[in-house]
């Protein structure tokens, strides 16, 4: 056991924001010294010795609302208290509490399940490392994870909640809402099936430290939780008729939020819940609002009205600067079995799930009563559980809190393009998940995603194209949610496309190693230009004619100063289209870059 310095410890325990509809079980303000009992004092190497120094033994105090132990230049040693009540132990439990920490260096207990000095299971807390100790009939048993790593504040005052459901053998614990923890026991080993709840300190190489706990709860979860996740409608007279992204430039069937807005609405939902309430220029957050954002980002939709997960957790870093908020991380999950079980986990983690029912978004907030009944807020009204949806999830999205880390690529290809990763020559197994059109009767996504938050520090990657004019995009973050790249590059040939990503502490950076021009292959064929216009890529069929007759004259072009005065007049309308948002800023360039190399080829 290593202790750095003096250390004082404040903590204080209660339900708060509580997201079950729980049974209260236990509760103590510590007002009754009656109401705890110290069970366990005792030295490391003299276990019939209580924790002592220069001024004699050292106990737990409790009374005037607060469990209280303060150890002096003691050898290293533990004590622990217990409830005195006869507390009915339930299968799930939901321990919640305050923390305030003075000082980050300490050596304290978060006990879930204390039966003795040889049967326990609980978290040991010591420095920046958080560990879980499971110990029955003297054997430790392992764990996964054994321990992770939290960065605790001096001075800064700490909310923090345990969960333990026993049934499942998962066990959680957040700090200030931020999910630090999650573990599981391993089914083959035993569980403690008897113990109470109980506090615990202790002091090792540094021979002083002070432990204070206030306002205990304990609450049986049961089988119903709630999230207090605000309900939004895209449909709502304050939004319904605004444009939604540029949808008048791609549609001409109601280009409005309350037809296109799930994506959007969904996301102000999430947003709201974690407490990211307002936007830089001072709005607060809603559909309107948050659709104009997206839409000044330059990553904020992707083609055609896509909402950009990613590029929303550089708001919540803002709103963490500004108010002291947490950030939020973001996880893209393949959801294609198991959603039931997925969506109860990612609900007891206190973390909402943006579902993707194939171009149509639904938020998760509750579930219970009941084994399958996951309910939803639906942002048309329509729907209001998982069932609704017969179970079915593609794909779902969580804004997990942190105050760590947003760094991130995202790598996008079309349907028959395929990308594989490696770290260290070792392959990593990262799952695609599909985008599909908004509100799409289509089983075919538009898109496939690559997504990988926090990436390790040197990462390599293939794509292997098998279409035509394929235009792979990729998007790298910082710590701070900031675009640091966002490269489209051309693809107009079968063929493997090799790049790197390096990423350190603060940021992430791409390396390409583009093909030569003369390896591409002119992308005008009907099949590459029906498939752009069925991506999106391009807005609109009278611009793919456009395009195929101006081709065919060129081919035809006697002179090359009539090919030029061609060349003149397609780049003109290209742009044009360009800048109005007619066609993407990939199809740009591919046809751009084909065009120029058409006109080489007919007149070399």
């Amino acid at each position: 056991m290593r202790l750095g310095v003096v250390t004082t410890v404040w903590w204080s325990m209660c339900f708060l924001c509580s997201p079950a509809l729980a049974t209260s079980v236990f509760q103590s303000d510590f007002s009754d010294s009656i109401a705890w009992q110290e069970v366990f004092n005792s030295q490391v190497d003299a276990p019939d010795q209580t924790c002592r120094g220069a001024d004699g033994e050292h106990h737990w105090s409790v009374g005037n609302g607060e469990a209280r132990l303060q150890i002096t230049q003691s050898v290293p040693c533990k004590a622990v208290i217990v409830a005195q009540e006869d507390i009915p132990w339930p299968e799930v439990a939901d321990i919640s509490f305050d923390m305030d920490l003075t000082i980050a260096e300490m050596d304290r207990n978060l006990l879930i399940r204390w039966q003795d000095a040889n049967n326990y299971l609980g978290f040991h807390l010591f420095g920046n490392t958080v560990t879980l100790e499971k110990v029955i009939d003297g054997n430790t048993y392992a764990v996964s994870p054994q321990a992770v790593y939290f960065h605790f504040e001096n001075f800064k005052t700490y909310s923090v909640r345990m969960h333990y459901d026993q049934t499942a053998g998962v066990i959680r614990l957040w700090f200030d809402d931020e999910l630090i923890y999650t573990g599981q026991e391993h089914s083959s080993d035993p569980q403690l099936t008897r113990g109470k709840p109980a506090l615990g300190g202790s002091v090792g190489a540094v021979r002083t430290s002070t432990v204070v706990f206030r306002n205990y709860s304990l609450q049986d979860i049961g089988e119903e939780l709630t999230l207090s996740v605000p309900a939004f409608r895209q449909n709502n007279p304050l939004w319904t008729e605004i444009e939604y992204d540029t949808a008048s430039r791609w549609t001409s069937e109601s280009p409005t939020i309350g037809r296109w807005g799930c994506a959007l609405t969904s996301a102000v939902m999430v947003l709201r819940y974690h407490g990211i309430t307002a936007l830089p220029d001072g709005r607060s957050i809603d559909p309107l609002t948050l659709n104009t954002w997206l839409h000044n980002q330059p990553d904020g939709y992707i083609s055609p009205g896509l909402v950009n997960w990613r590029a929303l957790t550089r708001l919540t870093w803002w709103h963490k600067e500004a108010f002291g908020t947490p950030a939020l991380e973001m996880h893209s999950e393949l959801l294609t079995e198991n959603a039931i079980a997925w969506s109860k986990n990612s609900l007891q983690s206190a973390v909402p799930p943006i579902f993707d029912h194939g171009g149509h978004f639904t938020v998760g907030y509750a579930y219970g009563p009941g084994e399958s009944q996951i309910h939803l807020h639906d942002p048309l009204g329509e729907k209001q559980t998982l069932q609704d949806y017969h179970n079915t999830v593609h794909s779902a999205r969580v804004f997990v809190p942190s105050h760590t880390d947003l760094r991130a690529i995202s790598l996008l290809v079309q349907p028959g393009t395929r990308a594989t990763f490696a770290s260290n020559d070792e392959p990593l197994q990262i799952e695609p998940i599909p985008l599909f059109a908004l509100e799409s009767a289509s089983s075919l996504p538009l898109y496939w995603l690559y997504d990988l938050p926090q990436p390790p520090d040197s990462l390599t990657f293939t794509i292997s194209t098998q279409l035509p004019a394929d235009t792979p995009q990729l998007l790298t973050y910082a710590r701070d949610g900031s675009l640091t790249s966002q490269k489209t590059w051309l693809q107009t040939s079968h063929t493997d496309f090799q790049g790197s990503i390096y990423a350190t502490e603060d940021t992430v950076q791409a390396d390409f190693s583009l093909p030569p021009l003369n390896q591409s292959q002119p992308v005008f064929s009907p099949l590459a230009l029906h498939t752009w216009l069925s991506w999106g890529d391009i807005r609109s069929p009278l611009i793919t004619q456009f395009v195929a007759e101006q081709y065919a004259q060129l081919h035809n072009a006697p002179t090359q100063t009539e090919a030029e005065e061609i060349s003149n007049f397609f780049m003109a309308k290209l742009t044009s289209w360009h800048q109005l948002s007619w066609i993407t800023a990939s199809s740009y360039q591919a046809l751009t870059l084909a065009w120029h190399q058409s006109l080489l080829d007919r007149f070399p």
